[in-house]
């Protein structure tokens, strides 16, 4: 993929791991590893995972858009779904309506953003975390700092087309390809298409 659609690969990780093997196998890509890891108690793992995504783009001196995407699985869609955005997008999120606590929360395993516009409005911000508000989650974290701008120009909460995961989840190690997660993506397909405003 790359060359034919990022320029540069940056793998961030928030673990004590030696990413020795990693750095000589992958010489192309760049490995960024913070020295702090701390999440404050009552706090989803997404906390560490915005914290990651500050520390990288300082640390590697990102610019220009940037693609976050969950290491440990892969999205065979995603360069179709980047092919299909337009050059000034600044900020592309998925989400998601919660149809049994009516609540909407942004996708976190894939999300766009200019660098620059990330600084701006969500770098820095993880004092937004706190648990006796029920601010918890990442997924929260990115639509409540993404979706008061939905009406500027280059943001968009919904992806053009499906970017579904493959592989399983850190949390549950839940199997993405599983028959009712494949149902769900579907679904998720035929409503984005002809009932864009129905969010799934």
């Amino acid at each position: 993929m790359r060359g034919n659609v990022f320029t540069r690969i940056v793998y961030a990780d928030n673990s004590p791991a030696d990413l020795a093997r990693l750095r000589d196998r992958f010489p192309g890509v760049e490995f960024v590893q913070p020295a702090s890891n701390e999440r404050p108690d009552g706090v989803h793992y997404g906390y560490s995972e915005i914290q990651l995504v500050d520390s990288a783009l300082d640390a590697a001196g990102v610019s220009g858009r940037f693609v976050k995407a969950t290491g440990r699985l892969t999205f065979p869609t995603l360069p179709k779904m980047l092919r299909k955005l337009d050059a000034a997008d600044v900020a592309v999120i998925d989400c998601r309506f919660n149809y049994r606590d009516r609540s909407v929360a942004s996708a976190t395993q894939v999300m766009v953003f200019d660098a620059a516009w990330w600084r701006n409005r969500l770098g820095g911000r993880l004092d937004w975390f706190r648990p006796a508000l029920r601010r918890t989650h990442a997924e929260d974290f990115i639509y409540a700092h993404v979706a008061p701008r939905r009406h500027d120009p280059g943001v968009r909460l919904r992806f053009p087309v499906n970017v579904e995961p493959v592989g399983h989840g850190a949390q549950w190690g839940e199997d993405y390809s599983s028959y009712r997660n494949k149902a769900v993506a579907l679904a998720r397909s035929a409503t984005r298409a002809l009932a864009p405003a129905i969010w799934v």
